[in-house]
């Protein structure tokens, strides 16, 4: 099916039952899951049911099924693929391997998961403001920056606008400074490609539940190998942690990489959703989603334009994704809620989002009942 000439959407939309229920605009939020990774949760379940623990190998070739999956995804390599629950667990456990004499840079207004973590420990913070059509200059950043030695941590997709920083190039800023770039790529992954090994960046994490389809409880997090040798040990650990769990309790016998975030037992019935969501993803061809998510976020800002909507989303062509945000009033989205056209709310505005497995349709009711609501 990864031969574009050959892709039935349809048939493929009819394997996510959300979409059966409701106009759903709203993967920014939360993601679809698809009829056969909900039977393979369940199938797990069901083995564990009857059989505890004894097919734990099985379960553990899922695993390495699902890291050698992830890097397939991200461009890398599955040595470089951990796993944790979540952005939040993630980015809090590298930065208790943070000296806090180590000055950090954030975004104003990114998500709280990325910046929470380094202003509750007391690191000291230069902030770079979104500009007012809220894109994020790769010069604001540079001054920020300044002469390095510092750790830059932000969002690749910003959530609240769906702006998507230039990876390539800030990357290549933050080699060229020796600053630590660290990327929450979770609005990103499963919607836009990405090819790690031929960029510079030293972290990269990126929750499942939305664009990769896998529903909540895991995240790919990716580490390149030598940040292990620049950063303070780790004091997220347990028997997970260790080279040989019934060996030595010293750092010399930790595991090092983006496999020691894996502190503790897997999260196995999240992982064979993983395993399975990539599998389809990659069934249908990463190329494809990408292009087709290209395609309908043009019929969903040209539908948009056309009702004179007020974009809260910068619309230039280079940093696109599939969120677009408009002003709107909170009765506009309690009129779409209840006509079961499903999006975010956010203050004065309302955030859209489209994936591979909506359609036009779903953009022409979405735009039908904002007028009808409009009127």
């Amino acid at each position: 099916m990864g031969n574009k000439s050959e892709i039935n959407w349809q048939e493929i939309r009819s394997n996510y039952p959300l979409l059966n229920r409701y106009t759903y605009l709203n993967i920014a939020s939360s993601g679809a899951i698809s009829n056969m990774t909900q039977q393979t949760i369940s199938s797990y379940f069901e083995d564990q049911l009857h059989h505890a623990a004894i097919h734990r190998n099985e379960w553990l070739a899922v695993i390495q099924s699902t890291r050698e999956r992830a890097a397939l995804l991200l461009g890398t390599t599955s040595d470089n693929i951990g796993f944790v629950s979540d952005v939040s667990t993630g980015m809090n456990q590298l930065a208790e391997r943070v000296s806090l004499d180590k000055k950090v840079i954030l975004v104003e207004g990114d998500f709280p998961s990325v910046n929470l973590p380094w202003v509750s420990r007391g690191f000291q913070i230069d902030w770079v403001n979104q500009e007012e059509d809220r894109s994020i200059s790769i010069s604001s950043i540079k001054k920020a920056i300044g002469n390095g030695g510092k750790i830059l941590a932000m969002s690749w997709v910003q959530y609240s606008s769906g702006f998507t920083i230039d990876l390539e190039e800030l990357s290549f800023l933050c080699k060229k400074s020796n600053t630590l770039l660290v990327i929450d790529a979770t609005q990103g992954v499963g919607n836009l490609p990405v090819s790690l090994d031929q960029l510079q960046i030293d972290v990269f994490m990126a929750s499942s539940f939305k664009w990769q389809a896998a529903g909540y409880g895991i995240c790919i997090y990716y580490e390149k190998p030598e940040l292990s040798e620049i950063l303070l040990g780790r004091k997220t650990t347990g028997w997970n942690t260790l080279n040989q769990f019934d060996g030595a309790l010293t750092s010399d016998n930790y595991q090092v990489g983006a496999q020691a975030v894996e502190a503790g037992h897997a999260k196995y019935a999240s992982l064979y959703a993983l395993n399975s969501s990539l599998g389809e993803l990659e069934v249908i061809g990463y190329q494809n989603i990408y292009e087709r998510n290209q395609q309908l976020r043009s019929v969903l800002s040209e539908v948009l334009t056309d009702i004179g909507m007020e974009f809260h989303s910068p619309q230039g062509l280079k940093n696109q994704s599939p969120i677009l945000c408009v002003k709107a009033t909170h009765d506009t989205f309690n009129h779409l809620t209840e006509c079961k056209v499903m999006v975010t709310n956010r203050k004065d505005y309302i955030r859209t989002s489209v994936h591979f497995y909506n359609n036009e349709e779903d953009i022409f009711r979405f735009r039908d009942t904002m007028i009808n609501h409009l009127r």
